[in-house]
């Protein structure tokens, strides 16, 4: 058997604005009953069941519905949002077409006349300011083509202005007509680019007058800070705005965003572990020395007494300690007592102080006895001219002269060296070091086996690793080389930072409004926002004098908690009333005497049937729909039955109703007269016709009559 599809293929559930109703639920019971489910189907083949409520997809649209017509009973619906709130209900439909009498259909009608072509259509043009409104253009439905007025485009323009559209309805007869009487809306801003903020720098000895407007970065100004030419004068800055990128810069009065330099500073100190021997022995002979030292001043001392000295975890490296002949605390001296395989000496302000240097050293066993150290890799760096520079107080002369100072690596196993590379250290006149690839002063000897990296580069600490792996064996070898400035002249610690620049933020930059088409707005639900203002990072909302400036609207800022929009926050702003299509908030904000501003833009967004209080006599066109608030009707500009050309009217075309669509309820007493009804014939007509006062009752053939004018 084959199922019958439901009335409607794909059935929309909408709320009573007329708005689509996402994961609404459709029931179906058998009729009459209020609990009684009914299966419906996916397919004619009624092999599938929907589920019972059916749900709509996010458009509100339910998959199409096939009833089984040899069911035995028809349906009831009943509607519902996702919340359970009843949408609509309907009783009493039938699972299959019938026919009262068993008879066929009747055939096709006749063609009916051209309907009315109706299109929507939309302008553009860019401009700075709102254009006027437009007029001309026509439309042709037939090619669908738009002629738009002069100056405007059909298509959105390119370019950077605020985008402005205007619409108008097009009407013709019949599917190829031309309208060419169109009546064009004003203008309103569809789109523009956001406010833009630049900030420029520049260096002066005093404080520089506001830059002039410009298209571009002003003359004498820089993009960022790296940029800025160096020189002892103050840096300042400045902060540009634009509504968009066809319109100039707008520079505020310069801030200073740098203090002043200070005071020279004091000499910086560096405490570093200094080796002697390098960092290995081997096969348990020899001794190993490392020394504290102090880079302070330009000076590279051996330290000789305070807290800062050499341990081995928390004990003091002293010979009363165990640590051999030598060792002061200051100077260290291990042998192979004091090394197991490998020790960590630290320099250290005190056993559990800051640890300022670390050095690693190792006893390594040569051969192939299998105990530690059994033919391991070990390494050691030579530095040409030593791992330190310090310059004098004449800021000039550095010692050693030589700017340059090579690091010799050389790795050993089983008493022979596998691998040499050489690494060169280049100071520059300001103390900054930089690293390159050397040639050992032995020779490079399988330099493939090493690899380096350098941390820090570019500073005045520089670290270089010298990494060694081959089949297997891997070891690493790193030395630090350092430079120390002499103090009388040298530039002290940078002042504190001048005051960050002063900006405002809001969270709705441009409202839209909703308005009928008479311009009317409903509400201003939602045309407001909150305006932040900041300095660098820091809010500083609570401590700013706001106000505010309107053109075209009325609007209001909280320049406090609560007021004077009552339950809302300092910086809180609001539109309630918008006069023209467009208009702007300009809010200020001033903190310790410096003003920043920005703007809000709000403009109206025009829908809905126009809403009139008298029926309008100018641009007149067909299709045009107003509501009249006199009588609460709608109204429709065209051709109506019995008239000529175009007028207002309620008229509905027969063609408009579906059957059963006009019920005795929806008829108010007495609207249907005589001069309403014109009928020649009623045909299987069932009817309690009340008192009959007049007239002639007669047979269809005229065999039986009877007169009641005349009581015959």
């Amino acid at each position: 058997m084959t199922g019958t599809l439901f009335p409607y293929p794909r059935l929309r559930a909408v709320s009573s604005s007329g708005a689509p109703v996402s994961g609404a639920r459709l029931y179906a019971y058998r009729a009459g009953t209020v609990d009684t489910l009914a299966p419906t189907y996916t397919t004619a083949s009624l092999s599938a069941q929907h589920s019972n409520p059916n749900i709509a997809n996010a458009a509100g649209e339910f998959a199409a519905i096939y009833l089984d017509p040899a069911a035995g009973y028809s349906y009831r619906f009943v509607c519902q949002t996702p919340a359970g709130v009843q949408l609509w209900v309907e009783d009493n439909i039938p699972a299959g077409a019938t026919s009262t009498d068993g008879g066929t259909g009747g055939g096709p009608g006749g063609d009916g006349s051209d309907g009315l072509s109706v299109a929507e259509l939309t302008i553009y043009q860019r401009a700075e300011s709102a254009p006027a409104t437009p007029s001309g253009g026509s439309y042709n439905f037939g090619t669908l083509t738009l002629d738009p007025p002069s100056g405007w485009s059909a298509t959105v323009p390119a370019g950077s202005s605020p985008l402005y559209v205007s619409k108008a309805v097009a009407a013709a007869d019949g599917p190829a007509g031309t309208d060419s009487i169109l009546a064009w809306s004003a203008p309103v801003v569809m789109a523009k680019d956001g406010s833009s903020v630049d900030i420029v720098f520049r260096r002066s000895a005093t404080q520089p007058s506001t830059p002039a407007a410009s298209s571009g970065t002003p003359d004498g100004w820089y993009t960022d800070v790296d940029s800025v030419p160096s020189s002892a004068d103050k840096l300042w800055s400045s902060v540009g705005t634009r509504d968009n990128a066809s319109l100039s810069w707008i520079w505020q009065l310069p801030i200073q965003v740098e203090g002043d330099a200070g005071p020279a500073g004091t000499d910086a100190s560096l405490y570093y572990i200094k080796s002697l021997s390098g960092g290995a022995i081997k096969n348990g002979t020899g001794t190993l020395t490392v020394e504290a030292h102090r880079l302070f001043g330009g000076n590279d001392v051996l330290l000789s007494s305070g807290a800062i000295r050499l341990y081995v975890g928390t004990t003091l490296v002293t010979e009363a300690n165990g640590y051999a002949t030598g060792s002061t605390g200051y100077i260290g001296v291990f042998d192979s007592g004091d090394i197991s395989g490998s020790v960590v000496v630290s320099l250290k302000d005190g056993p559990s102080g800051t640890t300022y240097d670390t050095i690693t050293l190792v006893d390594v066993e040569d051969g192939t006895s299998g105990g530690v150290g059994s033919d391991a890799v070990y390494g050691w760096v030579d530095a040409s001219n030593g791992l330190a520079w310090v310059r004098d107080s004449d800021q000039t002369t550095w010692s050693p002269a030589a700017s340059t100072t090579q690091l010799d690596c050389t790795f050993v196993q089983s008493g022979a060296e596998v691998a040499r590379v050489a690494w060169v250290i280049t100071r520059d006149s300001a103390g900054l070091l930089t690293g390159a690839a050397g040639t050992h002063t032995g020779g490079d000897l399988n330099g493939a086996r090493v690899s380096v990296a350098e941390l820090n580069e570019g500073t005045r600490v520089m670290t270089v690793t010298f990494a060694y792996s081959f089949t297997g064996d891997e070891t690493k070898v790193a030395e630090t080389v350092l430079t120390s400035l002499a103090g009388g002249g040298t530039p002290g610690a940078p002042g504190d930072p001048g005051t960050p620049a002063l900006y405002i933020t809001t969270t709705k930059p441009s409202l839209p409004i909703f308005c009928y088409q008479n311009g009317s707005i409903p509400s201003y639900a939602g045309a407001d926002g909150i305006a932040t203002v900041w300095q660098g990072d820091t809010d500083v909302t609570a401590t700013a004098t706001l106000s505010t400036n309107a053109s075209g609207l009325v609007a209001s800022v909280n320049d406090a908690t609560n007021s004077p929009n009552a339950g809302q926050p300092k910086g809180y702003y609001r539109i309630t009333s918008l006069f023209s299509n467009a208009g702007y908030l300009e809010i200020s904000a001033t903190v310790d005497g410096q003003t920043v501003k920005t703007t809000v833009a709000a403009s109206r967004v025009y829908a809905g049937f126009e809403i009139v209080s008298a029926l309008p006599n100018t641009n007149l066109f067909a299709g045009r729909v107003v509501f009249l608030t006199n009588d609460g009707k709608l109204y429709r500009y065209g051709p109506s039955p019995g008239s000529i050309g175009n007028n207002w009217t309620t008229y509905i075309n027969g063609a408009d109703l579906v059957a059963n669509s006009v019920t005795v309820n929806a008829i108010a007493a007495g609207a249907v007269t005589a001069a309403k009804i014109s009928v020649t014939q009623l045909d299987v007509l069932a009817t309690n016709a009340g008192t009959i006062t007049a007239g002639v009752l007669q047979s269809f053939s005229g065999g039986a009559r009877l007169d009641l004018n005349n009581a015959r």
